[in-house]
């Protein structure tokens, strides 16, 4: 089995800058109550509003998945995987950095926890995809 064509590498890219953007975006909106917003239905908007911790590690496990199934040019697995890893965990903590600086928002540690922890699921979700397919 061959790597990802040319044209599902640049959909990943995409895909992946859209998932940080909207990982800052709805970290950084001044009201908590993100799941009153328009853009959500109803029924999900309350869901995102009852778990709090789990509307963090969703879209990780997006980048987790992405960067795991994408990101084929790095030699060594280990080396990969940890640098995957480390770049997601930067990219919570620069979101729960930045939610020191509105009035309505808090730096939370399980935010970080569990952003770090859907990067991991969303690999290893990828991971196991690839092995069953190959």
């Amino acid at each position: 089995m061959t790597g990802p064509s040319v044209i599902s590498k640049y959909i990943l890219v995409i895909l992946l800058f859209l998932v940080i953007f909207s990982v800052f975006y709805f970290s950084w909106v001044p009201d908590p109550n993100i799941g009153s917003m328009k853009i959500f239905p109803t029924r999900i908007g309350h869901l995102i509003n009852d778990y709090i911790n789990l509307r963090t590690a969703i879209p990780f496990i997006l980048l987790g998945a992405i960067l795991e199934s994408g990101l084929t040019t790095i030699n060594g697995v280990y080396k990969k995987r940890s640098l995957i890893i480390l770049s997601l965990a930067v990219i919570v903590t620069v979101a729960e950095v930045g939610q020191l600086f509105l009035p309505y928002r808090h730096f939370d540690w399980m935010d970080m926890f569990w952003g770090i922890a859907g990067s991991v699921a969303g690999m290893f979700l990828a991971w196991t995809c690839k092995w069953l397919l190959s």
